[in-house]
């Protein structure tokens, strides 16, 4: 019974739920959706993106709540250790008001004085494709993490980077 169930077994919906690989370009790049809104989830996410996969490991995070990310700041500054870039998108409030410190342009800032290389900023999706892109090359993964409307701009990324590069989508 056990052998059966877990060979029927498909995963858990956005738990690095895969939305395969996708030629991009001259590229192929695999593109992974996952729930992770805590640090520990994104550790965990990207250390096994990092263990399994040969190229870069791009992480695109959309933080959820601004109480969540002032409690856990340097948890979330640290998390990202795995990844080779992030893309950090604006806070999804979930009906929170902003609060200071605890905002995207601190999370950029924090992670960069942490160490890490390359950590890019974005107003929103419509800005996300351009940067995949741009960093993007043959072999790479690129992570959505969240709990917010991050699972929208993964599923929709495949087509915005064909439509920026020209190329039917």
């Amino acid at each position: 019974v056990i052998n059966h169930a877990l060979s029927n077994f498909q995963g858990i919906e956005r738990r690095a739920q895969s939305y395969g690989e996708r030629i991009i370009g001259q590229h192929r790049v695999l593109l992974i959706d996952d729930y992770g809104h805590h640090p520990v989830e994104i550790s965990a996410v990207l250390r096994a993106a990092r263990q399994s996969f040969d190229g870069q490991v791009i992480a695109v995070v959309q933080p959820h709540r601004y109480t969540r990310l002032q409690s856990l700041f340097e948890d979330f500054c640290t998390c990202f250790n795995d990844a080779d870039a992030v893309i950090v998108s604006p806070v999804f409030e979930a009906g929170e008001k902003p609060i200071e410190g605890a905002d995207q342009e601190s999370l950029v800032n924090g992670i960069k004085l942490h160490g890490h290389r390359l950590v890019i900023s974005i107003a929103g999706p419509e800005e996300l494709a351009a940067e995949v892109t741009g960093i993007a090359n043959e072999g790479d993964v690129v992570v959505c993490l969240g709990a917010g409307s991050i699972t929208l701009w993964a599923n929709a990324l495949p087509n915005e980077m064909r439509a920026l590069l020209g190329e039917p989508t």
